[in-house]
């Protein structure tokens, strides 16, 4: 009876430290500069009767905090919604969503023209929900938070412009052409440059953010480590799988820097080079391994040649040996396609494209041998291990990602 009893009592005690912790998020001790309360109140928000707010309300571009709580009555799929919307052409910046399946998928914001998704996850938000989403900048970063969970920042500044904040309106990138209808925005509350906002369990020096450009989004360290060195590693979401256990194992031994990105067309204007020429310029790199394949299952022979993919591997190549040169490069194979999951749950075979990842992968090499670039056989350590596979066609379970990781690291020698 006395466990039973102290088990309440606990479970009460850590509901109150629960409580206590989610009031702190966004606790703000100066007063706002503008408030919602003081000009109306709670409003009833759409393309047609959006809020504008002041440009002079947001004097500071490199540090403000806006809090807005915003109620979404209707959820309706393939629908927009602007959560606020500050941008002018290439100035400036927006936050918006758009809704999938009646769940709000990830948060965009728009930075100086360019558009990024910045939640780490999934948004979900359901219908007759209140949401709180935070936009603050703190020395030219420029962080997104919903709920009090932090989601991505970005180490620019957005530039200047004169326009005011928008709440609703027109989409910050005109699609989808549909407006999620029935939104209320309970509140908004701005501060100035007098105090920085954190939220709940973060650290307030983030040790990662994300620079960003046209075309580009780096995972970079906000202050590079000195005397340690730096790498770059490029790639898709495969690259996204190993990324855990590959940090884990350079913590504190090198700077990392990750682009998650392909190609987007074959040929050597499909690699965009000024985009890994600005990349390359982010860091003095020690190591760059690289990899594209999996976006590109497209490239069947009968729509891309072989001398396409050739001159996409080529381009990709000598731009990152131009513009990294004192750089270490390796070139990670494109890993299996794979069969989906049986009725048991199991991958027991390869993927009926897995013919184009060998075709692929077999050019791969052939330039890479002539660019003299070392080469770590992803493909061949995933294929002996298929029952680490994820079973949707395309990834895999922690212990690929894993072997991965630790290729990667033997072949740098670190």
């Amino acid at each position: 009876m006395k466990e039973v009893v102290m088990r309440k009592v606990f479970t009460v005690f850590a509901l109150v430290l629960v409580s206590a912790v989610q009031a702190g998020v966004g606790k703000m001790a100066s007063r706002p500069v503008w408030d919602l309360a003081d000009h109306g109140g709670a409003r009833s928000i759409s393309r047609a009767a959006a809020l504008e707010v002041p440009n002079a309300s947001l004097p500071n571009v490199t540090a403000f905090t806006i809090e807005m709580k915003l109620k979404f009555n209707d959820m309706q799929p393939d629908c927009g919604f602007t959560v606020c919307d500050q941008s002018v052409t290439q100035t400036g910046w927006g936050l918006w969503f758009t809704t999938i399946r009646g769940h709000g998928c990830p948060l965009m914001l728009r930075l100086n023209g360019e558009n990024y998704v910045c939640s780490h996850a999934f948004v979900k938000a359901q219908a007759g929900e209140t949401h709180t989403f935070v936009v603050t900048a703190r020395k030219g970063w420029i962080v997104v938070y919903k709920d009090g969970r932090v989601q991505k920042s970005f180490m620019m500044s957005a530039t200047p412009n004169l326009a005011p904040l928008k709440v609703g309106g027109p989409h910050v990138t005109g699609v989808p052409k549909k407006e999620l209808s029935g939104v209320v925005l309970e509140s908004l509350r701005i501060w100035d440059d007098a105090e920085e906002f954190w939220g709940v369990g973060e650290e307030k020096k983030p040790l990662l953010g994300y620079k960003a450009g046209r075309g580009w989004l780096v995972n970079a360290p906000v202050e590079p480590v000195k005397g340690v060195p730096n790498v770059l590693y490029y790639g898709d979401s495969i690259s996204v799988g190993y990324s855990t256990p590959f940090r884990r194992l350079l913590k504190e031994k090198a700077n990392l820097y990750h682009w998650m990105s392909f190609l987007s067309s074959p040929g050597a204007k499909g690699v965009g080079v000024t985009r890994f020429e600005e990349v390359c310029r982010l860091a003095d790199y020690d190591y760059v391994v690289f990899n594209n394949g999996l976006h590109s299952l497209s490239w069947t022979p009968d729509k891309v040649s072989d001398e396409e993919i050739r001159s996409s591997y080529a381009t990709l190549t000598q731009t990152l040996k131009r513009c990294a040169p004192h750089a270490k490069i390796f070139y990670l194979t494109t890993t299996p396609h794979t069969a989906k999951k049986n009725a048991e749950g199991k991958v027991v075979g390869l993927g009926e494209k897995n013919d184009i990842v060998q075709r692929l992968n077999r050019i791969a090499l052939a330039v890479m041998k002539a660019e003299g670039i070392p080469v770590i056989d992803g493909y061949a350590l995933c294929e002996k291990e298929l029952d680490w596979a994820a079973g949707d066609q395309f990834h895999w379970k922690a212990p690929a990602y894993q072997l991965l990781a630790e290729s990667i690291v033997k072949a740098f020698g670190l």
